[in-house]
């Protein structure tokens, strides 16, 4: 009976053990998640190369310019008043010419904060245009070009200002805040060439019908909402 016993558990043992070598055998092995591709982007070097950027700057130069030169030209006859003061001799002229000299720096003030007020509002539309065009760009371009991750960072385009104590500073600075910084992109993962370009491509095609998702490269959609 003892002999029987054994010989039972010593089958159950077996059958349970192959059948948890059936399980392994039919259970897949886990599959290893593919390392995203990740790029990154110059965002400065995007805003200084991108034609509708350099266009909002004429725009905003020109806009501008009329108080610009009313300006300067308050500042010349400011100078002007004050010289003229100082060469005074009768008292009472020379509080005319101290009067004057105040309004006429009260209409500085003045006309500085109207500019203010006019070209920061124009500022913020025009920036959220941009950075609009270039998130739908960036984000085209990618799918296209099968990147998952792209990091934005922001260099001097000119060699001598990367390595400049303001730059070093700046970035230093960001990572004290506990900012990200690039600091090192390999060849071939810096894609702010390919979206200047295609930026620009599209911008000049903006009088003739909006790309489709399709297109190879990017889509420029101004206007159109971020996701």
């Amino acid at each position: 009976m003892k002999k029987m016993l054994v010989t039972t558990a010593i089958f159950a043992v077996a059958a349970l053990v192959g059948h948890q070598v059936v399980v392994n055998a039919q259970t897949p092995a886990p599959q290893t998640a593919a390392a995203p591709k990740v790029a990154v982007v110059n965002i400065g070097k995007v805003f200084q190369q991108y034609s509708k950027a350099q266009t909002f700057k004429k725009e905003m130069e020109e806009t501008l310019k009329p108080y610009k030169d009313a300006a300067k030209a308050i500042q010349a006859h400011v100078v002007k008043l004050t010289e003229e003061g100082k060469a005074e001799k009768d008292q009472q002229r020379r509080e005319a010419y101290d009067k004057a000299i105040t309004e006429n720096r009260r209409k500085l003030e003045d006309m500085d904060r109207d500019v203010r007020k006019l070209v920061g509002k124009k500022q913020e539309e025009q920036l959220q245009v941009l950075w609009r065009d270039v998130n739908n760009i960036v984000k085209a371009y990618s799918n296209t070009n099968g990147i998952q991750i792209v990091m934005g960072y922001g260099d001097p385009t000119e060699a001598m200002e990367i390595e400049g104590i303001p730059n070093i500073g700046r970035k230093m600075n960001a990572l004290d805040m506990g900012s990200t910084v690039c600091l090192y992109s390999a060849p071939g993962t810096d894609i702010s060439d390919g979206v200047i370009a295609t930026l620009n491509h599209y911008y000049g095609q903006a009088s003739t019908a909006a790309p489709t998702s399709n297109t190879k490269g990017a889509v420029l959609q101004t206007g159109g909402t971020q996701k």
